[in-house]
This record gives C-alpha cells, sequence and structure tokens, in this order.
C-alpha cells in the first residue's frame, strides 16, 4: 500500500478542522459553565441570610427580606354595636295578687259543693255550702242537744277555680283550712333564677324576651320589675320576675320557658378568631406599634359569635393586628 496523494490529505484536512473547532468551543463552554457555578456558591455562602425576625424585649420585629412578611395578614381592630345577652330557664306562675283562698268561717262538713276545679265563677257566686252544729241554749247535760245551720260559701273574687282541696261530703274542724283556689290569670309572672356571677347583668326595667316550648317561634317581651334582695343559700341564685299581660289565657301556670335578659348596646372590639394566640397560657393578640413591629397584647374575651371574637379587654377599635399567621411568631 502506497502513502496517501498530496490531494487525498488536503480533503482530509478539511473534514477534521471543524470537529476539532465544535469540540474546543464546547470545552470552553463547561469550564465557563463550572466556573460560573462555582463563583456563584462561593458568593451565596459569603452573603449572610437576613433573620426571619427578631425580638428586642417584648417587640417582634420582622426586618426587610424576611419570608414572614408574605405569610403574615394584617387587619384593623373593628368596632361592632352589640346587644349581650344572657338566657335562663323560667318558669309561669300566677300572679299571688289575683289569688284568693276560699276558707270556711266556722267548722263543719260539706254538704253542697257547687264548682269544680277548673271552673270560671264570678266574685259572690255561691261556690259550696256547709253545714255546721250550734249547741242548745238549755244549759247543763241538756246542752248536748244539737241543732244545726247551714253557711253559704262565696267566692271572694272573680277568676277560675284553680285548686279544690275538699270534696262533697268531707268534714273539717279547721277553720283556717282553704276549701278552694280562685285565681285571675289575666297577667302571669315569669320567673327566673340568675346566677350569682351573672348578677350584675340584670337590673330592674331591663327588656326580657320570653319564649316558650308550647310556643315556638313566638316572643313575649317585659321588662323586670322585681329582683330579690337575697340569694338562695343552696342554689347560689338569685330570683328575678317579669309581668306579662295575658288577657287571651294562653300563659298558664306551670309552663316551661327560656327569658333572655337584654343588655343596652354597646360598642366593642371585634377581631376573627384568627387573630388569637396563646401567650403565657392566655390568650393575646399581636399589636402592631410601628411598620413590621408587633407587641403580644394580652385580652380578655367577652363572647364569640360565628368567627368572630368579642373582646372586653386588651385591644381598641383601629388598632393594626395580625389576624392570620401570628402563631408564627409565638415562640
Amino acid at each position: 500500500m502506497g502513502w496517501p496523494n498530496a490531494k487525498y490529505l488536503s480533503n482530509l484536512r478539511r473534514r477534521i478542522m471543524p470537529m476539532l473547532g465544535i469540540g474546543v468551543v464546547l470545552g470552553l463552554g463547561a469550564v465557563y459553565v463550572v466556573r460560573g457555578e462555582i463563583g456563584a456558591t462561593v458568593n451565596a455562602q459569603e452573603a449572610p441570610q437576613a433573620p426571619a425576625q427578631i425580638t428586642q424585649g417584648n417587640r417582634i420585629i420582622i426586618p426587610p427580606g424576611s419570608p414572614l412578611r408574605r405569610e403574615l395578614r394584617l387587619g384593623i381592630v373593628e368596632g361592632r354595636q352589640t346587644v349581650r345577652s344572657l338566657t335562663l330557664p323560667a318558669v309561669v306562675e300566677a300572679n299571688p295578687a289575683l289569688v284568693a283562698k276560699v276558707v270556711p268561717p266556722v267548722p263543719g262538713r260539706i254538704t253542697e259543693l257547687r264548682v269544680a276545679a277548673g271552673d270560671h265563677v264570678q266574685k259572690g257566686q255561691v261556690v259550696a255550702v256547709i253545714e255546721t252544729a250550734d249547741p242548745a241554749d238549755t244549759p247543763g247535760p241538756a246542752a248536748q242537744t244539737q241543732k244545726s245551720r247551714l253557711i253559704e260559701l262565696r267566692a271572694p273574687a272573680t277568676g277560675t277555680v284553680s285548686d279544690l282541696a275538699l270534696a262533697r261530703g268531707a268534714f273539717f274542724d279547721v277553720p283556717i283550712q282553704p276549701l278552694m283556689t280562685v285565681a285571675r290569670y289575666d297577667t302571669v309572672w315569669v320567673t327566673a333564677s340568675v346566677p350569682e356571677e351573672n348578677i350584675s347583668f340584670v337590673s330592674k326595667g331591663q327588656s326580657i324576651d320570653v319564649r316558650l316550648l308550647a310556643y315556638p317561634g313566638q316572643v313575649f317581651q317585659g321588662r323586670i320589675f322585681f329582683t330579690s334582695d337575697v340569694l338562695d343559700p343552696d342554689t347560689r341564685r338569685m330570683k328575678v320576675r317579669v309581668a306579662l299581660p295575658n288577657l287571651d289565657g294562653k300563659l298558664k301556670p306551670g309552663m316551661f320557658a327560656n327569658a333572655t335578659f337584654l343588655a343596652r348596646p354597646e360598642t366593642v372590639a371585634t377581631l376573627p378568631a384568627t387573630a388569637l394566640v396563646l401567650k403565657n397560657d392566655a390568650d393575646a393578640v399581636l399589636v402592631e406599634v410601628a411598620p413590621w413591629i408587633f407587641e403580644a397584647r394580652p385580652i380578655e374575651t367577652q363572647a364569640q359569635q360565628g368567627d368572630q371574637i368579642l373582646i372586653a379587654k386588651g385591644v381598641t377599635p383601629g388598632q393594626r393586628v395580625v389576624v392570620s399567621g401570628g402563631v408564627l411568631l409565638n415562640d
């Protein structure tokens, strides 16, 4: 085999040179990329990262560039006019001023009973007749001979016979024992017992909404006219009463009810429930005292309405606070 001629070598050189150029360029690019990555890594290690938050005493500072600035949501404490309420079980009672007892004036036996429990009577109507014994006028042993007389008992007031204690033919020897009770129910009382811790919430003249199991959806309104001066020593509760008109007779003594006591309207601070954080085992709110500087303020909650918390103490309407994400700052 002979040596390649000059023409063959020239063609081979034209084919190899472009390929060598491409290889050199690729090699230089790879070196450039590697050197760029190394430089970026070195720069990243040299640049110090800003802290997410800085604590100075009771203040929390969120510096510029902190990722917490994207996580926290701020809002304004709203002032909401609200009416506080307290609902307690209650019972319908007869008004004692409209209740009269029918008491026989002397001992005797009931010969006639002209009414029954639940009957309506008029004042002066004869409701019963009793037979009583009178001693004879003859003195000495013969005085045991007796004659009887009949006495009519009349209703002392107009109303309904609510209680009947004796039946026809019954004998009674204690004249203070009532034979029956006649009551009017055109006005009734609703009585509730207020726990000791809620006494400051109620007062005379306060509005009350009364709802009865017998009439769902219907509200009877009245005002407190009586508050007891003493507490029940066993239940630690105070009795309060409201008088309700009852001309249609719908309210009957013994009915169970719910009495809702309504306080005067007041403006209270309101926040979403998500604004509350736990600080030293107590509820707190993060208040912004300067741009991105916060203080944890202890609060006292009053009530919850849906997802809103009524604040009794600790913040005031108009303050700027953390309403979401505050748990991220709670160390």
